[in-house]
């Protein structure tokens, strides 16, 4: 895994190389507010087309629109249940205490690489699965607050898609996967083959930091955090000025997600 570090601003050389997929993950130390606005253009996000979603307890935002931080949050990229997702994501810690929860970031391209042949050609083999929320809340706790039902049954029925665990791409070949959202016939074997140690980098937040990672070829992860103690974070997705994202692509082809 490629990680750049740098103090306040990103060289813009770093951030075409970034785009490009050369570097994986940039943390930049004493952001500020803005500095995400200096990278790339904000793209809106699920599930209430926001473009910066405040994680943590006691936020002002509305707990609707709140993530919550007690829970572990396992191995996932953002959107997996749609075949569009965010290229590339952020977070940046607004404030944070003593306890609060490390994120963990995996690097799916080597990952894949270190799998046995074998298994290599049976997931291609194996084509497309299907990524759910109905299986995230099957799995775990989802953190938005969805207590009606009704809103948890549109939820599992609208937000599932078919894509391939296997990616060849611009970004080069790496594995898409996650415990929450997937469903294969070799989930044991990768949820068990694919996280290990020396494909991790563990975070642990200070004020003011701001990462940015590939949502493509990084899986990430979270510790919980009890309600005591502040975590609080802001969470974005962006992308180069010029383009366009998930949410936008849709509204513009007639679709409301």
């Amino acid at each position: 895994m490629i990680i750049e570090k740098f103090d306040r601003t990103v060289e813009k050389d770093t951030m075409k190389k970034f785009y490009n997929g050369e570097i994986d993950a940039i943390l930049i130390k004493n952001s500020n507010e803005n500095t995400i606005n200096e990278i790339g253009e904000l793209e809106k996000q699920d599930l209430h087309g926001t473009y910066k979603v405040p994680i943590g307890a006691n936020q002002d935002s509305e707990k609707k629109q709140v993530l919550r931080q007690e829970e572990d949050q396992p191995w996932h990229n953002d959107r997996m249940y749609y075949a569009d997702i965010h290229s590339f994501c952020g977070l940046r810690a607004n404030k944070v205490e003593e306890g609060a929860g490390d994120t963990y970031f995996c690097d799916m391209k080597a990952a894949w690489k270190s799998l046995p042949e074998e298994l290599q050609e049976n997931v291609k083999a194996e084509g497309l699965v299907e990524f759910s929320l109905a299986n995230f809340f099957d799995r775990a706790r989802y953190p938005y607050d969805v207590q009606d039902p009704r809103e948890q049954r549109w939820l599992r029925m609208k937000r599932r898609c078919k894509n391939t665990i296997y990616k060849n791409d611009k970004f080069g070949e790496y594995a898409y996967f996650s415990p929450l959202y997937v469903t294969s016939k070799y989930f044991d074997i990768l949820n068990e083959s694919l996280f290990k140690d020396e494909f991790i980098y563990r975070h642990k937040w200070s004020n003011d930091d701001l990462i940015i990672w590939n949502n493509h070829t990084l899986s990430h992860k979270r510790d919980g955090t009890p309600r005591d103690i502040i975590r609080s974070l802001t969470r974005y997705a962006f992308h180069q000025p010029g383009e366009s994202g998930p949410i936008e692509r849709a509204e513009q082809n007639g679709k409301k997600e």
